[in-house]
């Protein structure tokens, strides 16, 4: 590219814009364009077909514009490279349950219908699958009480808020870390405070009984031997103090289920993709493959009833509901592409994880 400067500016010039006439090599122009920024060939372009010259205002003007999208480039750039790094990787927080009550659960996925005070209560409810019978009595909890339930196992792993005491096993918490272990750092009101607070009600209320049975050989026989245990709660009572403005609470675990759980095998639970989930069926799922090393293939009735689905329904409702579960952890990296429903109602699960070491993105 070459440039020429324009004569001297004569006295009438003074006070006047410099003039820079720049040309090109009229013999290739597509040459020259190729070596100059398009904006700037342009305004060259434009002021030659014109025959005047280009002021050094323009240039400046075209200088100018040059910067600011540098630095907008520059920023974008490191703003490319900030998102190409990744966020920090989000912490995994697990829990556990009781082995025994992972794999015969008292929590149940329920409809809206199903989730009123009325229709919670219950006289007896006696539920048998191929790992256990659970007998339940007094009241119906559902899914998202488990995950309460969950948290307050969490909370109470950590030995610093638990305490023995004479009546039993302290927990001292407070509902909003209650609150953070249920849905991490998502925003929270008074209604999540309130709906613990009537979770924990229902845990003095519920009454149950978990049977297992176990072969036994005596002499050349086998018996198959029933176990059964008997909880008159999961809490006996909490103390919640408003005054303070950090909603601290005391719950006092019922002494016989804690001593259970303390004693107990226990299987780890993901929290973190579990309030991922959104479908209750799908947390329910995930229970129940934390509990087996290879599920293999199963009737859809009876990995349903194994989670206290509602079997009480048509086939292809039955069908669409799991594949609905089965997607959702797929996504979170439990469940692998093989995992399908065949035509004869058997599925098969192709377990990638119970727990994912790098959690897929939301």
């Amino acid at each position: 590219m070459t440039t020429k400067k324009s004569a001297p500016a004569t006295a009438n010039d003074q006070g006047k814009n410099k003039t820079i006439i720049m040309g090109h090599d009229s013999k290739s122009p597509a040459a020259s364009q190729q070596n100059i920024d398009p904006d700037l060939f342009a305004i060259i372009q434009r002021a030659q077909s014109h025959g005047t010259p280009v002021a050094e205002t323009d240039l400046r003007t075209w200088e100018t514009e040059q910067v600011k999208l540098r630095r907008s480039s520059d920023y974008n750039e490191f703003a490319h490279e900030v998102a190409q790094a990744g966020q920090i990787p989000e912490q995994q927080v697990f829990s556990f349950l009781p082995h025994q009550m992972a794999k015969t659960s008292i929590f149940f996925p329920m409809s809206r219908k199903d989730m009123t005070e009325e229709a919670r209560k219950i006289t007896r409810i006696e539920h048998q699958t191929p790992w256990g019978m659970i007998v339940v009595e007094g009241v119906k909890l559902a899914i998202y009480e488990e995950d309460i339930f969950l948290a307050l196992l969490q909370l109470a792993g950590k030995n610093s808020n638990l305490q023995k005491v004479d009546y039993g096993y302290l927990l001292k918490t407070n509902l909003p870390e209650i609150a953070h272990v249920l849905y991490g750092n998502k925003s929270h009101t008074k209604k999540t405070y309130d709906r613990i607070l009537a979770s924990l009600n229902r845990f003095k209320l519920v009454g149950f009984e978990l049977v297992t049975g176990q072969w036994r050989k005596k002499g050349k026989e086998k018996l198959h031997v029933k176990t059964r245990m008997s909880f008159g709660g999961i809490i006996s009572t909490w103390k919640l103090r408003e005054d303070t403005g950090a909603w601290e609470i005391d719950i006092y675990f019922a002494p016989a289920f804690f001593e259970f759980f303390l004693k107990s095998m226990l299987t780890n639970i993901n929290l973190t993709i579990r309030r991922r989930l959104k479908k209750d069926g799908s947390k329910a799922l995930l229970r129940f493959i934390s509990t087996h090393n290879h599920p293999g293939k199963m009737h859809i009735l009876t990995v349903l009833n194994a989670i206290n689905y509602n079997t009480n329904q048509p086939m292809f409702r039955l069908r669409s509901r799991l594949k609905g579960f089965i997607q959702e952890l797929k996504e979170q990296k439990i469940l692998g592409s093989k995992t399908r429903v065949y035509k004869n109602d058997m599925m098969f699960f192709d377990v990638l994880s119970k727990s994912p070491k790098s959690l897929p993105e939301k």
